[in-house]
């Protein structure tokens, strides 16, 4: 069985090789733009410095690439539950339909025996090699996507409306589809920076406005105590490395 920190470690790795990859050929000037559009926001609406540049790169998981320079078009994937499936080749179809959405990561239950972090390929050789499964549960895990530009990341969320999938976030705060959707009438609008960061501050000023910052920072990510604490701390620690270094 595979530990979590093994699985920890993994997915970090995961992450830091695909945003290294991809950041090797995306606009240094884009992300220098957004970095100083975060800045100014902080300046305009009197929120502490550093603290929306931190919970950006707590968002996109940027930071945990040792990079501190945001990426507006950043797409996450939220985790599907997935399902239960009882021939072969509906699984296979039901596999196809989550790579389409974008998904990488697998997790696969075949009767009594269960595979975790598994890629695609290797889930269809395990499905293969199980021809006469009567019980198969496949889940995909939450991925992110760092699209080169604007044209990239819209065709990545048309993908994903006309596939009915919908649990998705967007940009360099990484906002949720239904918060964009409530906030603006085009989708779009949430890979501008200035556009992404200012539904969010609105959000999160709201908030502030019955709780000290860092009690809103949590609010704004969960109301539950326990997940609220987690990403503060995740926030803080952020928050901490921004100021020691010199981001330009």
């Amino acid at each position: 069985m595979v530990t979590l920190g093994r699985l920890f470690l993994t997915l970090t790795f995961l992450c830091a090789a695909t945003y290294a990859e991809a950041s090797s050929s995306y606009s240094s000037r884009t992300s220098t733009e957004s970095l100083r559009i975060l800045k100014r926001m902080e300046y305009k609406e009197g929120i502490p410095n550093g603290l929306l540049h931190a919970i950006s790169l707590v968002e996109t998981n940027i930071g945990q690439t040792e990079k501190y320079k945001p990426w507006p078009y950043t797409i996450r994937i939220n985790r599907h539950t997935g399902k239960t499936i009882n021939d072969i080749d509906d699984a296979f179809t039901f596999l196809d339909y989550l790579i389409d959405l974008g998904f990488k990561n697998f997790d696969l239950v075949v009767d009594d025996n269960t595979f975790y972090s598994l890629s695609a390929i290797n889930l269809e050789d395990v499905l293969t090699q199980n021809p006469d499964a009567k019980s198969i549960t496949i889940s995909a895990r939450s991925t992110i996507k760092y699209l080169k530009n604007k044209k990239d990341a819209e065709n990545a969320i048309n993908n994903l409306v006309d596939n009915e999938w919908y649990d998705f976030k967007i940009g360099i705060m990484q906002l949720n589809y239904q918060m964009v959707k409530n906030s603006t009438q085009d989708i779009s609008d949430a890979l501008n920076a200035y556009d992404n960061i200012n539904i969010m501050v609105k959000q999160l000023k709201k908030i502030r406005t019955q709780h000290t910052w860092w009690e809103s920072v949590g609010q704004y990510h969960s109301k539950k105590p326990a997940k609220a604490k987690r990403y503060v701390k995740n926030v803080w620690s952020m928050y901490q490395r921004v100021h020691k270094i010199k981001v330009r």
